[in-house]
């Protein structure tokens, strides 16, 4: 690594700043008389380990992320730490690798085609935050996507190149999650695993069950891989940890993760039996007979709840009874902010509202007919479906790019898991199963721009996209083998 050659070359200078920290410490401890400034020569040679070995950093961030708490900030902006400050810090040193090594970096990174897609909607991005009805906002989206895709997506090049590697980035992954759902289980328990008191269970470090019940969802195909690839004198405990995982997923209530994990399964099918361009039809045919039916002279207007049946459920069969009636609260929420957003679309088809607008934007779209309890929206919470918030947020354009990104990965994908064999095979279907249980869960939710699972979809992309430059790389190497024969 460039950088920290450039230092290790130059010792000298290292030693004299962490002498001049020393110094510096010592002698505001004698003005000061405390020895909380020691922390500044710790912390410069903390800060030199890490430039030393950035995969230091790049553990600790994935072994944060179980633990991180978000906070709100002025104007509607929030941060997730402490796991976005290690992404902030491994963009910029990330930033300066790839500057470094430019010579050395494959042009085949960048032009392959999930590459393409993710820069065509950065771009798309840009140009929306630059017309958006709240650039502030926007702007820090934009950034957000940025120090989310490079240490999820371009750093994994880097750090996750070998099967020790990745089973090791697992490892850590699942005890520092086992750790954090041993908290929300032990506060769980002492209410009986109240299905009222799953949000309060997960406070701070879950922002609420969903939250909790996805990032549970996203590991356990990478759960299944590092437990088919361990043979040591652990593996009852990781079939322990099995069972541990999926009973989190149950008791976090979360119906959207439920479905997702039993999808989850039924995907390795549709994978392997190749119906995946199949099971995309059917998927765009119904979702195009659905829209037309509820939009055909604003037939969903008939749909519109009973105000005062649509209620708070306290218990989990009852929520599941209500979903079924319409007299759901949550589910009616969503309509709500549904029918607004079918009106914001109409307004600003092209390049929509703004990149995180959302909130800002909706309530004088809405209307009242789909109002319910909960309509105050006190979380500032977004229209809970992330495709249809691309449409809002980033207009047509924005929702094609993204689109064509989950048709092209979907599709290459399962091509591409009939050609490899091997651990990289194993991979690219935890990938697949990854990627498409996260798809399943935005349905009915917006989650990628939530840390604990976006950095899981920006992961997925990356495990993808490298078995695809590894297969295609193998495959010249056989066509110059062949014309060398010839």
């Amino acid at each position: 690594m460039k950088i920290a050659s450039s230092i290790s070359a130059n010792s000298t200078i290292v030693y004299l700043l962490f002498g001049s920290a020393i110094l510096l410490a010592t002698a505001l401890n004698g003005i000061y008389q405390s020895l909380l400034f020691f922390i500044i020569p710790a912390a410069c040679l903390f800060v030199f380990w890490i430039i030393n070995d950035l995969k230091v950093l790049f553990i600790l961030m994935v072994a944060a992320l179980p633990f991180t708490v978000e906070v709100d900030l002025p104007n509607g902006l929030g941060l997730d730490l402490p796991t976005e400050l290690f992404m902030m810090v491994l963009t910029g040193l990330g930033i300066l690798l790839m500057f470094f090594n430019a010579r050395k970096i494959s042009a085949t990174y960048f032009l392959h085609p999930i590459s393409v897609l993710i820069i065509l909607q950065i771009s798309w991005v840009t140009f929306t935050t630059l017309i958006s009805t709240y650039p502030t906002i926007s702007l820090k989206y934009l950034l957000a996507k940025t120090w989310y895709i490079v240490p999820f997506f371009c750093l994994p090049f880097y750090f996750l190149r070998q099967k020790a590697e990745v089973l090791i980035f697992i490892k850590y992954f699942l005890f520092c999650l086992a750790i954090a759902c041993g908290y929300v289980w032990f506060n769980h328990s002492q209410t009986g695993f109240s299905f009222q008191e799953i949000n309060r269970s997960g406070y701070p470090i879950f922002r609420n069950h969903v939250n909790y019940a996805c990032i549970v969802l996203v590991t356990t195909p990478f759960y299944v891989l590092y437990t088919n690839n361990y043979s040591g004198k652990w593996k009852w405990a990781l079939f322990l940890l099995g069972g541990f995982l999926v009973m989190s997923i149950f008791f976090s209530y979360t119906r959207a993760a439920m479905i997702a994990l039993l999808v989850g399964i039924l995907s390795v099918y549709i994978i392997k039996w190749k119906l995946v361009k199949l099971a995309l039809i059917i998927t765009a045919i119904s979702s195009v007979f659905a829209a037309q039916a509820l939009l055909k002279n604003n037939e969903f207007i008939l749909h519109a709840p009973d105000y005062n049946k649509t209620i708070t459920h306290q218990k989990f069969d009852d929520l599941i009874d209500a979903t079924a009636k319409g007299e759901d609260i949550s589910t009616m929420e969503r309509a709500y902010r549904w029918v607004a957003g079918y009106y914001m679309i109409q307004d600003k088809p092209i390049a929509g509202f703004g990149p995180g607008t959302f909130y800002s934007n909706y309530k004088s779209y809405a209307i009242s007919l789909f109002r319910t309890y909960v309509s105050g929206n006190p979380e500032r919470s977004t229209i809970h479906n992330y495709y249809f918030l691309v449409l809002v947020e980033q207009g047509i354009i924005g929702f094609l790019i993204f689109i064509g990104l989950i048709l092209y990965v979907l599709v290459r994908g399962q091509f591409l898991y009939h050609q490899l064999d091997g651990f990289d095979k194993q991979l690219l279907l935890t990938a697949m199963i990854c990627f498409i249980m996260i798809l399943t869960v935005n349905l009915i939710n917006d989650l990628l721009e939530s840390l604990k699972v976006g950095a899981f979809f920006f992961l997925s992309l990356s495990f993808i996209m490298a078995a695809d430059l590894k297969y295609r790389l193998n495959k010249n190497r056989e066509f110059r083998d062949l014309d060398q024969e010839k």
